[in-house]
């Protein structure tokens, strides 16, 4: 457990604009997946040994904590909703995650919260499993709620009540319940919202409970699909005003948390989103802002969902300003590109593209021949899906962090861990620093 030498720089704004090349690069060896959220001072990421947190302006390592041959926690992603083994405070103060114990300890593991800034543990509690989910002062651990000022515990469910929701929650409150409404509204028939009723509580009283309806979810790809139930940035979440524009499309606001569950003195400021029929999950936690999707009509049937995103537009919490997708310079969360490049020979190379909002050029960053398992013309040949494994960004302070993975799925490679057997691959990622448009 190597601690910062000094705290993080939080004085850092995302970028607000994408600089043509990356100002630096870094190589992380992981036998899993690795896993990248934005804490207060930038990068924050999760690798099969252990965390660690990146200075955002160089890629140098400001403090990390290891356990070799662990298994971070990834089974309660299935049964809660969550999308990512870190969570991270609405801050981005604090970063919680769960170790599981070898299967010969009768132990379930342990659930750790870092200070994000410098590395220190601030909770440690022996998990029982279930939701996890972090405010800017308190952990929701399993059943019981706990401070994280003093590790008094705050509150315990009752037998019976079940929390289906872990990540980051509102600045002080949690997230108790969330279920999908009707899609169609009988004032206007033709116009598609997708929709969550949710039921949150202040962080420090469980019977002030209130349930919140209208509030937006995720379109499905079809009509049928099940929502999706992750849709809250920040401490924000986005809910349906009741008003609709002149085409009869639903129009929404953006809204925290906090305001939602009526916690005394809460920002309870809101701001217009314009008509949306929905939020768009990825874009929205990979930019760290709440990114709609355009209307969708029902006049055409389902053919109209939409099977790739399409955004209309984007709230920063950062700024609290609300955006057109097709004026905002910055990264809003659109899925990062694998593309050919020619050289004078004819022969190809590859590189990765992250682009911002607006469609300009963005940032291109050069994929070596010969550092990966396969060869550029298959590389930039991949399926979107494909590439989605291989290449991802998220917005963080300081630096938009393009992830790439050189070696993919070697699946011949792969072990079972000796005491857990959870799947074991060796990869090599690289990480990129992207930082504001040099001027």
């Amino acid at each position: 457990h190597v601690m910062a030498a000094s705290p993080a720089d939080t004085s850092l704004a995302p970028p607000a604009s994408l600089a043509p090349t990356a100002s630096w690069t870094k190589e992380i060896s992981s036998s899993t997946k690795l896993t990248t959220a934005a804490g207060a001072g930038g990068p924050i990421l999760l690798t099969g040994d252990g965390i660690m947190a990146l200075n955002p302006k160089d890629g140098s390592v400001l403090w990390s904590y290891e356990r070799k041959h662990a298994n971070f926690d990834h089974n309660f992603l299935a049964f809660t909703n969550a999308t990512a083994p870190l969570v991270t405070s609405p801050d981005g103060k604090y970063v919680a995650l769960r170790v599981l114990s070898p299967k010969f300890v009768q132990s379930t593991g342990d659930t750790l919260v870092f200070d994000a800034l410098t590395g220190r543990i601030v909770f440690k509690n022996l998990s029982t499993g279930g939701p996890l989910q972090l405010t800017d002062s308190a952990v929701l651990d399993g059943n019981s709620a706990f401070s994280l000022t003093d590790g008094k515990k705050l509150w315990t469910l009752s037998d019976g009540d079940r929390v289906d929701y872990s990540g980051t929650a509102g600045h002080s409150s949690f997230i108790l319940d969330q279920y999908s409404e009707d899609q169609r509204h009988e004032n206007s028939p033709q116009s598609y919202k997708s929709t969550i009723i949710l039921r949150v509580t202040p962080q420090q009283d469980l019977s002030a409970a209130v349930e919140v309806d209208d509030v937006l979810a995720n379109p499905p790809d079809h009509p049928d699909d099940p929502t999706n139930l992750v849709n809250f940035i920040r401490g924000w979440a986005a809910r349906y005003t009741g008003e609709f524009d002149s085409s009869g499309n639903p129009m929404a606001e953006a809204i925290s948390l906090d305001a939602l569950a009526k916690v005394d003195g809460a920002d309870t400021r809101t701001f217009p989103l314009g008509a949306t029929s929905g939020i768009n999950t990825a874009a929205s936690l990979s930019s760290g802002s709440i990114v709609t999707y355009s209307p969708i009509r029902l006049d055409n049937g389902p053919r109209d969902f939409p099977s790739e995103p399409r955004t209309e537009k984007v709230f920063d919490p950062s700024t609290l300003t609300v955006t057109s997708i097709a004026q905002y310079p910055g990264f809003t969360g659109s899925p990062v590109e694998l593309v050919d490049i020619p050289a004078d020979d004819g022969s190809l190379s590859a590189a990765i593209t992250v682009r911002p909002g607006d469609g300009s050029t963005g940032t291109t960053i050069p994929i070596t021949p010969g550092s990966t398992d396969l060869p550029p013309t298959l590389l930039a040949s991949s399926t979107p899906g494909d590439t989605a494994e291989r290449a991802q960004a998220m917005r963080t302070p300081g630096a938009v962090i393009a992830i790439f993975n050189a070696t993919g799925d070697t699946e011949r490679d792969c072990t079972r861990g000796k005491y857990d057997q959870s799947e074991r691959c060796p990869h090599t990622y690289r990480i990129y620093g992207i930082t504001g448009e040099h001027k």
